[in-house]
This record gives C-alpha cells, structure tokens and sequence, in this order.
C-alpha cells in the first residue's frame, strides 16, 4: 500500500477514534479520553450560538440537504423526494439532484469519501465532521469540499450583522481547521478547499424548502487555523 493510500485510510478511520458526548456540545476521543470542541464551537471560541426562533428551520433544511447531497454518492439507490419530504420540497430535490447531475461529472477521477467522515486534531483539540472528502491517488491530492446552505444564498456571504465576522470569514476558518485536522491524521497536504454553496428558501417558523440550488464554487485561500482564529475572535 503507498504512503499516500495509508494516509487516507487514516483520515477515513478517524471516525472510529471519537464519539460525541452526551449532551452533544463536545467530542471525546477515546483512545486518550480528551475532550475536543466541535469545529463550529472551536472557531467561535466557545461563544454561545444563538439562531431566532423565526429562522430555526435553518437548521433542519440545511442538515436534511447536506445529507442528500452525502447519499447522491454513498447510497444512489436510496435516492428520494419521499426521503427527505419533511425538510426538501419535490421542486426543491428535483432541483438538487439535477445540479449535483451537472457536477458529478467535474470529480471524475477522484474517490468520493461522504460517509461519516470525521476529522479530529489533538493539537487544537477539535473534531468536525466534513462532507466531502475527494482524494486522487494518482495524484496524490486531497480535496475537501463543505455544502453550505443559505435563504439569501452567496450575496449574503460578505455581510457583517452586529460588527461580528462574516459568513465568509467564518467558513474560511473552518475550512482550514478541516484541512488542518486532515494534514495532520494523513501526513499529508491539503492542496485545495472549497465551498459549494446551495441557495434555498423556507418561510418564516417552517423548515421546508421550495427551492434547493446550487451557486457557484467558492475556493477558500489556504491560511493558518490558528493564526485566523486569532485574529478573529480579537475582532
């Protein structure tokens, strides 16, 4: 097996090195059985997430959307409306699965990894699950790609609400903690990150969504974790 492969079977085994905790705020890894932050916690230092009650169905579209996307490459013959009715409307899934059609064929030649992939580093003390992993053994390339949802889709990227970072600040960083994460468990680069965000639209106090589409790709620069994070949370 080369260097490489044994790199990536590493990333794909992590996974089995962590489990969430009880009260789900924090992954324990346990082998050593220290404690580690979840991504989104670790690059917010913690500070409490706070969503109003209108646009709660944020989250339930986005987790429902995120894993039609997964099952589109793990589980094709499990593909739905009727699956993911609750939360993705029948237009809004015919919509995703014509996208993800259109790009499918842009990743020919890469293994598509998006079965609970986990990723943890000991040295920040953090884990986060990814959802795509794209790896080229020919090449010896590792890609990650993240699935971003939102009702005003990428124009609302750049805005800042409160003096707080932007969605694009946050999702550079968490971007790189991935990659971060997964240079350390392959011993390898990370030699390109990236967002692939989907437009939606749900109605205040629902979590059902009547569009599901994608928008163009988003490559996120490649910048130390934890110099950025630094530099945002003294914001």
């Amino acid at each position: 097996m080369s260097k490489f492969k044994e790199g990536v079977e590493r990333l794909l085994q992590a996974g089995t090195d962590i489990v969430r905790t009880e009260d789900e705020r924090n992954y324990l890894h346990v082998p050593t059985g220290q404690l580690l932050d979840r991504t989104t916690s670790w690059i917010s230092g913690n500070a409490p997430f706070f969503l109003p009650e209108i646009w709660q169905g944020a989250l339930a579209v986005g987790t429902a959307v995120d894993q039609a996307c997964r099952d589109y490459f793990v589980e094709p013959e499990v593909m739905s409306p009727f699956r993911y009715m609750e939360n993705i409307q029948e237009r809004a899934y015919q919509q995703l699965v014509a996208d993800l059609d259109k790009w499918a064929p842009s990743i020919e030649g890469w293994d598509v990894h998006a079965d609970r992939v986990y990723f943890y580093s000991l040295e920040l003390g953090v884990a986060g699950e990814v959802d795509l992993l794209l790896t080229n053994e020919k090449t010896e390339e590792i890609w990650i790609v993240d699935f971003k949802t939102s009702r005003a889709g990428t124009k609302s990227f750049g805005k800042k609400y409160g003096g707080k970072a932007s969605k694009q600040v946050k999702y550079r960083l968490q971007l790189n903690t991935y990659r971060y994460m997964a240079e350390e468990l392959s011993g390898f680069p990370v030699k390109r990150i990236s967002i692939l965000p989907i437009k939606v639209f749900y109605e205040p106090f629902k979590a059902s969504t009547s569009e599901a589409y994608f928008e163009p790709m988003i490559d996120v620069e490649i910048l130390d974790p934890i110099d950025e994070r630094s530099r945002l949370l003294g914001m």
